[in-house]
């Protein structure tokens, strides 16, 4: 039996008795909606799976697009809400205004300012002399409410009785989670509600928030063809909910997992989300107990990846057999059946033949034009292997080069390049615009100052190319933090997304980089937390042992707040000790450690308003960092060790913990040691000689004309 769909099913039901006005919908396309509440709230609308998102989808999916403010703040009674209810609703004129408060006023009633329902009474009145319709929701349950559960009580049904009284839609929130609470025959989900409805106790999880959206709308009209309308648009969201298994399996096992994933054709990080659901799927099926390996050859796998609504069901719905119940640990069930998955999925992979690559030839007369490129600016002695070219193109940048001369301009996916032997090359493409400068990563397999390759266009190519294999498998993850908002995407394809994080996080939006669009990393000055940060969950990628490269360019804008350093990369725990970091103590003085050892300083051209190139290159034992291709800092550092600890950018863990304020391009993490000439070749390419291209050539017979060399673009 599947008793998350039966708890699922019973809300529904219970929510349906909450609608204060069953005749239609109380608002129509286009109306205006404020949320105002607490840390509820504001979570409501941080998060993708908030209830504020899913009412506002919900509304959607029935031809109800409405615009809508979320006016939730961390912390707030219903006294302060009140204070600010005329600037924050009332003059925003909306049709409609929802109230989310009482929680706080239960667990902080012995702190000022006082506050109560008659303080949501009041904003009743305000809303109504407004012409504004207010809906009214009872406070929620909250783990640290239990000891003041009657006056939890109370307060709901007070808000109940306004409800009534002022004849103003109701929204029982209370009622709807303290009954889907009790739906259950199981009798540890009373116990396990903090993992089930709420995340912490008190804010709430994918779970409780769909409890809380299913209530919302009921309250606004939805009959139930509605609501099952609502449901199918909340089944499509892919990011619900984000898991972090970690497990111990043998040698043996992370090897087959490796090559199972280099055969799928996908990066780790990418790979390990398919084998968790493959391995869910089969623990739902078959339910069983995975033991993780022991004794010697045993390695730490972790991951970090987002699940579905799908996937996040059957995970509550799997987590409830018999066979899963842990000893007294709250977090027990459910990250018990995240890590048996893993463990599931893993033990399943086969590794099969290794797949051998074997580049193609281009076959150059389905193009009718073509362009060479050659390294000309690249100052290096050695020849760098499987160096990533940064190729742009615009409106006759290299000249004679159109879009419109393009079969297919919408993506670029039609181009092809090769080698000097008429090999194709693998290419990322981070930005296309066909209205300006697109922006392409080739992988050239030797790189030379003499090293000349050519790109085609106006055609249909026949030869397979992909993006992920621009970046070697040494790759842990590049990020081009070109994104607009939101989730900064791994090109490397391991599936290490860097997630905006902190109550800032809206703030961590594009800017000018230097290679297209770069990443803003904000302090708001004054708003205590609002900061953000970019945070990549912890991997088993991310181990890298005794050796690695961190690269990337930076641009401070600000002083740094509060002091200390501005992290530029770090590895660690929320205001842990950082297994190492690199990190400004100034707009001039760059400095770098390892685990917790004597940390090394050096001076740098200044990073205040000037896009600098930095690179970390760890050995094992010493550290040397790079600025703009020349070494600033160099010596022995403590020994970076591996851990379960997440990668930040812009912060230490922590949002208190040093945080820079400024834009970020082209963040690299390889598991290798970079040479001097290769880092040099990373800053090198900024410039506008490091490339060289002729004009555009038709191509006639497949033979291509002679053409002139131009150097192609300028960023001046």
């Amino acid at each position: 039996m599947d008793i998350t769909k039966n708890l699922l099913a019973v809300s529904l039901a219970i929510t349906a008795v909450f609608v204060a006005h069953a005749e239609g919908a109380l608002v129509k396309n286009g109306d205006k909606i404020v949320f105002m509440g607490d840390s509820i709230t504001h979570y409501g609308v941080e998060r993708p799976h908030g209830y504020v998102n899913l009412t506002v989808q919900g509304l959607a999916a029935n031809g109800i697009n409405v615009q809508w403010i979320g006016r939730g703040v961390p912390g707030e009674k219903a006294s302060q809400m009140r204070a600010r209810f005329q600037r924050d609703v009332v003059d925003s004129n909306p049709s409609v205004v929802t109230i989310c408060a009482g929680v706080n006023d239960v667990a902080l009633s012995d702190q000022t300012p006082s506050s109560g329902p008659e303080d949501v009474e009041a904003m009743i009145q305000m809303a109504k002399a407004a012409g504004i319709t207010p809906v009214v929701m009872t406070p929620t349950f909250a783990v640290f409410n239990t000891e003041n559960s009657d006056v939890t009580s109370n307060y709901a049904a007070t808000v109940r009785g306004y409800a009534a009284t002022y004849a103003v839609p109701l929204c029982d929130t209370w009622q709807a989670i303290t009954d889907w609470k009790n739906s259950s025959a199981t009798p540890y989900l009373e116990y396990q509600l903090h993992y089930k409805a709420t995340i912490d106790g008190v804010h709430m999880a994918p779970a409780g928030d769909r409890v809380m959206a299913r209530t919302l709308l009921r309250a606004l009209g939805m009959n139930d063809g509605q609501m099952a309308n609502a449901e199918a648009a909340w089944n499509t969201n892919e990011k619900v909910c984000s898991i972090h298994p970690t497990v111990k399996i043998t040698s043996a096992q992370l090897a087959t997992f490796k090559q199972a994933a280099a055969n799928a054709g996908m990066g780790g990080g990418e790979f390990s989300k398919v084998v968790f659901r493959r391995g869910l799927a089969a623990l739902a099926a078959n339910p069983s107990v995975e033991q993780e390996a022991s004794g010697s050859g045993v390695e730490t796998f972790s991951a970090g990846f987002s699940i579905n609504m799908a996937d996040y069901d059957t995970l509550l719905s799997t987590s409830l057999a018999s066979a899963y119940v842990p000893a007294d640990n709250k977090k027990g069930y459910i990250d018990a059946t995240i890590g048996m998955a893993m463990l599931r999925g893993i033990r399943e992979c086969e590794p099969g033949d290794p797949v051998v690559i074997v580049p193609q030839d281009v076959e150059t007369n389905r193009f009718a034009h073509s362009i060479a490129f050659t390294t000309s600016g690249y100052k290096g002695q050695s020849t760098l292997e499987d160096f990533p070219v940064a190729v742009r193109l615009a409106a006759n940048s290299p000249e004679g080069f159109s879009y419109a001369d393009m079969a297919n301009p919408s993506s670029g996916s039609e181009l092809r390049f090769a080698d000097a032997v008429g090999k194709s090359l693998d290419y990322d493409v981070e930005e296309w615009n066909t209205n300006g400068v697109s922006l392409v990563w080739v992988k050239i397999p030797s790189l030379s100052k003499t090293t000349a390759f050519k790109m085609y266009y106006g055609g249909t190519p026949s030869d397979d190319v992909k993006a992920i294999r621009t970046w070697s498998a040494d790759y842990v993850g590049v990020w081009h933090m070109a994104e607009a908002s939101g989730d900064v995407s791994d090109a490397a394809g391991n599936g290490l997304a860097a997630s905006p994080n902190g109550s800032g996080e809206a703030y961590s939006v594009a800017g000018e980089g230097v290679f297209g669009k770069g990443r803003v990393n904000t302090s708001v000055r004054n708003k205590g937390t609002g900061r953000s940060m970019l945070v990549v969950s912890d991997s088993y990628l991310l181990d890298l042992g005794s050796d690695f490269t961190m690269s990337g360019w930076v641009k401070m804008t600000d002083t740094i707040d509060g002091g200390g350093l501005a992290r530029i990369a770090v590895r660690s725990a929320d205001g842990g000790t950082p297994e190492w970091e690199v990190a400004l103590s100034d707009a001039t003085t760059l400095k770098a450690c390892g685990n917790g050892g004597d940390t090394l300083s050096g001076t740098i051209p200044s990073a205040m308003n000037n896009w600098r190139h930095v690179a970390a290159v760890y050995d094992g034992a010493s550290l040397k960092v790079y600025v703009d291709g020349v070494v600033v800092l160099d010596g022995a550092i403590t020994a970076a060790k591996d851990s379960n600890n997440k990668l930040c950018f812009g912060t230490k863990g922590g949002l208190y913990n040093g945080h820079f304020t400024g834009l970020f391009d082209e963040f690299r993490l390889r598991d290798a040691v970079c040479s001097a000439d290769w880092v040099e070749a990373e800053y090198d390419q900024a410039s506008s000689t490091f490339l060289v291209a002729s004009a555009a050539t038709d191509i006639s017979g497949g033979e291509t004309q002679p053409a002139r060399p131009r150097v192609f673009f300028s960023i001046d």
